[in-house]
């Protein structure tokens, strides 16, 4: 596969895999030691990863494309996001309840899937990925899963440009760990209020979230509502221009409910991805998930489900 750059390697896979099901270029590209971490649950360990994921989405979406929003490449790693879109014809995810298995079969609807990956190369080839694939929103939207409210937004369009200077990468990354482990970690407004842009986008609210920066303290206020000791720390972190794509390991005690979810008085693990862009000193473009399957499986309001068919017990 030609490629300049791992940014393009990864744009190219991707397109091949999810377009067109294509995978010859695996055995060049991917590492034999190839890991996924994260992404949607059940998929086989090792390169059989990849062509699992591939696979699993052009059955659920025969006509499936995806569309690369935005690349962040530093060093020997590369963040993408994108949406997966397609009619959902066939079986999304499958399940067991009280031993009998069961399936998210086709609607006939159309799928938005927003997704994350953050791609470590080795020697030129791809060893290591972690993914977040926000399938709970794209469950609702197709009627599946109903139960948060608030208004369904459409996926973004070309981000918006702004005048004002993007800062130098090491300023920009030490802007966003601050507003993550500071602000959003230990609750600090004050912070969000300083390093937030007013007039913010924020391209995956949560349901029912303001527009600007007052949507987004009111999705860490309710984060924090509904884990009182929630804490947060940057995993992993990489920038380019005026964008910085973070991995982020996030967590608390589950004390309130999360929308129609009861809480459960344990601890629960909620890992998240982001980019974010920032001008003038200020983030003024968010886009990002957490696991929210991950939560509902933690929270027993789900059982575990699997791209996989899951034999009765």
């Amino acid at each position: 596969m030609p490629r300049q750059t791992n940014a393009d390697a990864i744009r190219s896979a991707f397109e091949e895999g999810f377009n067109t099901g294509e995978t010859g270029w695996m055995a060049e590209l991917v590492s034999p030691s190839y890991e996924l971490h994260g992404g949607p649950p059940g998929l086989d360990p090792g390169p059989a990863a990849l062509n699992g994921l591939f696979a699993w989405a052009r059955s659920a979406c025969p006509n499936l494309t995806v569309s690369i929003i935005q690349q962040v490449e530093e060093g020997d790693k590369v963040g993408t996001e994108m949406y997966l879109r397609g009619t959902h014809e066939g079986d999304l995810l499958h399940g067991s309840y009280e031993g009998k298995p069961f399936s998210f079969q086709g609607t006939g609807g159309q799928m938005n899937l927003h997704a994350l990956h953050l791609t470590h190369f080795k020697d030129g080839q791809i060893a290591e990925d972690w993914a977040l694939y926000a399938l709970i929103p794209a469950l609702r939207e197709l009627g599946i899963l109903p139960g948060l409210e608030g208004e369904i937004l459409p996926p973004p369009e070309r981000p918006k440009e702004w005048d004002e200077p993007p800062g130098s990468l090491d300023e920009n990354k030490a802007l966003v760990r601050r507003l993550l482990e500071d602000g959003w970690g230990k609750g600090d407004l004050s912070v969000l209020e300083e390093l937030v842009a007013r007039d913010a986008i924020d391209n995956q609210p949560f349901p029912g979230e303001a527009p600007g920066r007052e949507g987004i303290i009111h999705m860490l206020k309710a984060l924090r509502t509904t884990l009182p000791d929630y804490y947060e720390k940057v995993a992993d972190i990489v920038a380019q221009d005026d964008r910085v794509m973070v991995r982020r390991d996030v967590g608390g005690t589950f004390e309130k409910p999360y929308f129609q979810i009861p809480p459960t008085g344990e601890h629960v693990e909620l890992p998240g991805m982001a980019i974010f862009r920032i001008r003038g000193g200020r983030v003024v473009e968010r886009s990002g998930d957490f696991d929210i399957l991950s939560l509902l499986h933690q929270a027993r309001f789900l059982p575990p489900l699997s791209v996989k068919p899951i034999e009765a017990d």
